[in-house]
């Protein structure tokens, strides 16, 4: 399976639309599609979803990995079991499902700001 970058890349040159465009639809710069698209960065778990609600598809189809990545039965239990609850947030409705995926986003903002802290307040 293709990258995240590399899926991002076929759906936007499918449409017909150059970096400048899918940058413009999403609210974003150029030079970070461009970015994406070469894995030099990876989009949010907000773009992501912008993403793959703009061309249409589904946000696992932009996820799947190639090589180094794991399929699903491959993850550790742990992992099965996050899986699981992001297939039933699926089943919700879209409000709903935007709430639980600004908590997710809440949480990891707030471990990155802790671990940002932490390391600052070692050196």
């Amino acid at each position: 399976m293709a990258s995240v970058g590399e899926q991002i890349c076929k759906l936007r040159k499918d449409r017909g639309w150059t970096q400048e465009i899918l940058a413009e639809k999403l609210g974003v710069t150029k030079r970070l599609i461009s970015r994406w698209e070469t894995e030099s960065n990876q989009p949010s778990a907000r773009m992501l979803r912008r993403v793959a609600e703009l061309f249409g598809t589904e946000l696992d189809g932009l996820l799947e990995r190639r090589s180094g990545g794991h399929s699903e039965s491959e993850l550790p239990s742990m992992d099965q079991d996050l899986a699981e609850r992001f297939r039933k947030l699926q089943t919700l409705n879209a409000s709903d499902r935007a709430l639980a995926l600004r908590i997710i986003d809440m949480i990891i903002t707030q471990r990155q700001m802790q671990d940002l802290l932490s390391s600052q307040q070692a050196s």
